[in-house]
């Protein structure tokens, strides 16, 4: 099991996380992604999840990287990442704002969700989880 995963500071403004999604042909499988950092002005195409965070409790986990570290997710997360992942092929790029902002930056967070309504408008789909 890897060490809880630490974020890389963004180095601009205008730059966001997107997770990469590691395919899995069993549903069942653990998570395993990359967040990758990448300026919004020339972003490669990605998608955008809207869900319910519901109650803060963390009690599943995404393995981030080749090292494995980990990132503590909610039930309903999970469920969503476990529909969502491909079976085969490419990464999935997706765009959680639960991920893809250090929820535990302050100083991040002021910066990132001003960005959001951009995020969502230049995905090339928003996908609505309602678990």
């Amino acid at each position: 099991m890897g060490s809880s995963y630490s974020y890389q500071p963004l180095s601009a403004a205008s730059e966001i996380r997107i997770l990469e999604l590691d395919s899995a042909d069993a549903p069942s499988a653990p998570l395993h992604a990359s967040l990758a950092h990448e300026p919004l002005d020339q972003i490669t195409p990605y998608e955008a999840l809207s869900y319910t965070w519901g109650a803060d409790v963390f009690p599943h986990q995404l393995h981030i990287g080749p090292e494995s570290h980990t990132i503590n997710i909610t039930s309903n997360l999970h469920s969503a990442l476990q529909h969502l992942r491909p079976r085969t092929g490419p990464p999935r790029r997706l765009w959680i704002d639960a991920l893809c902002i250090n929820q535990a930056d302050p100083d991040e967070k002021s910066k990132q969700i001003p960005l959001m309504a951009a995020i969502y408008r230049d995905a090339t789909k928003v996908i609505a989880w309602l678990g």
